[in-house]
Formats: C-alpha cells, sequence, structure tokens
C-alpha cells in the first residue's frame, strides 16, 4: 500500500522525512521484501535530514550575516554624523 506505486512511494518517502508518518512504519513492508533496504531507508533519512538542516542553518546564518553588515553601516554613518556634528558645534 505504501509502495504501491511511484507516487504513493515518493508520499510514503515525503511523510517519513516531515513527521507525517513514523519511520518504522514506513520501513517494515521494505524490510519483508529484502534486508538491504533498511540500511538504505535509514541512509535516505539521514541524509534528507541533515541535508535539509543543513540548508535551514545556511540560510539562517546568510541572514545573519547580511544584516550583521547592514548594522555595522548603520553605526560608522552614525558615529560620522555625530562626528561632523561635534565638529561643527565647536567651530
Amino acid at each position: 500500500r505504501m509502495y504501491a506505486s511511484v507516487g504513493s512511494a515518493m508520499v510514503t518517502l515525503f511523510m517519513s522525512v516531515s513527521g507525517g508518518i513514523d519511520w518504522r512504519e514506513a520501513m517494515e513492508p521494505l524490510t519483508a521484501v529484502h534486508w538491504v533496504y533498511r540500511p538504505a531507508f535509514v541512509y535516505f533519512i539521514f541524509f534528507m535530514v541533515f541535508g535539509v538542516f543543513n540548508i535551514v542553518v545556511g540560510t539562517f546564518v546568510t541572514a545573519c550575516t547580511e544584516t550583521s553588515k547592514w548594522d555595522r553601516k548603520l553605526l560608522v554613518k552614525s558615529k560620522l554624523e555625530s562626528m561632523d556634528a561635534y565638529t561643527a558645534k565647536i567651530r
């Protein structure tokens, strides 16, 4: 039922990665066919979970880096403006 067609297999694998179905429940029919599908399934889940995690963390780090650069530019601009204001006040 879970692997009756390519479409249902894709849905089952997506549900396994996204938390819609328990991994053991999706792995049992594969293990019944042949033992080699168990490590293949675990390999798939491992790389999908850590691959998605890596993409999310990379996106977050990139956003933080861009925000940090923008904050630094604003800080330098603010300091220069206050220095110019102080210099104008002294004259």
